[in-house]
């Protein structure tokens, strides 16, 4: 990507382009990283790009090859340059940082013309931990919503706990909600990075849902929203010959505000009976329970 701000000209069009290319998730919902929703797309408001340590530069001075150069930002946030030595760069806008170059030469030169071009974004660089399928340190080379980064990085692991998922800026949390974003649609979450932001997606291990006992496949599930005992028991490939269907427990934790609700801040598991066979033949909907982040089903063997 390259941007070139010149001392007396203006980059025109570039609000305009961002403000439509902010709004095209379709090909995000093709995929299936989110859904449709039917929400509004935020636009945050432009703002100009300020060099970083490792962006590459090119100053060029007008009729002068010999201050006409491409130079790297050092980790200091500084250049080295002919005439000037150290100057800063970091921080600045090309624009700004043309002015101040262009102010330094007239004391060397007779009116100078100077343009600052960026020609390589190495500085925005933004992190993602967790359940992703490429965490690590991605570089940005132009403005990037949450949806685009993830879709860059393959998208999020089915283990991903998206309730407590977060975001991280300046050593301060974003209020922002991924899975309404991700499994809602609400675009609304959706918005800008910005350099050296943290994502970090925690697994849903204390979430899952595990079924054991007279089962085909016993299994862990990850847990979602609308999750019912049938669902869990068709996932784990149904009952064994040898399930007592009508007596199957559900396990269910307490919170920690209602464990510590107790006099030793300790609560046994509630235990839930279903009848898995009246559930069948008298379609009582009533007994397909919806289930809750880490509730444990056991289906008993029968003795007959």
């Amino acid at each position: 990507m390259e941007i070139q701000i010149k001392r007396v000209r203006k980059v025109s069009g570039f609000k305009s382009r961002w403000a439509i290319i902010s709004c095209l998730v379709i090909g995000l919902v093709s995929m299936g990283l989110v859904p449709m929703g039917r929400y509004s797309c935020p636009l945050a408001a432009e703002e100009p790009y300020l060099i970083g340590v490792e962006d590459e530069l090119f100053i060029s001075v007008w009729d002068n090859t010999q201050l006409t150069r491409s130079v790297v930002v050092r980790p200091d946030g500084k250049i080295s340059y002919p005439l000037l030595g150290d100057i800063q760069a970091a921080g600045l806008t090309p624009e700004k940082m043309a002015e101040s170059i262009q102010q330094q030469l007239g004391l060397f030169i007779n009116q100078p013309a100077v343009t600052v071009t960026v020609t390589n974004i190495n500085s925005f660089k933004v992190y993602v931990f967790g359940e992703v399928q490429r965490p690590g340190m991605v570089t940005l080379k132009r403005r990037t919503t949450i949806l685009q980064l993830l879709s860059l990085i393959g998208g999020v692991l089915e283990t991903a706990d998206l309730t407590r998922a977060s975001l991280i800026r300046n050593g301060r949390s974003v209020e922002l909600n991924f899975y309404q974003l991700l499994k809602e649609g609400d675009l609304s979450q959706n918005i800008e990075l910005k350099a050296d932001d943290t994502i970090f997606i925690p697994d849903n291990f204390s979430s899952r849902i595990t079924v054991v006992g007279e089962v085909k496949s016993p299994k862990v599930i990850p847990f979602r929203k609308e999750l019912t005992i049938m669902d869990a028991i068709v996932e784990a490939g149904g009952f064994t010959d040898f399930a007592k269907m009508d007596r199957i427990k559900i396990a269910r934790r307490f919170s920690q505000a209602q464990a510590a609700a107790t006099r030793v801040g300790i609560a046994k598991p509630q235990i839930i009976e279903v009848d898995f066979k009246a559930l069948l033949k008298k379609a009582k909907s009533e007994l397909n329970i919806p289930l809750m982040p880490g509730d444990t089903i056991f289906v008993p063997q029968s003795l007959l």
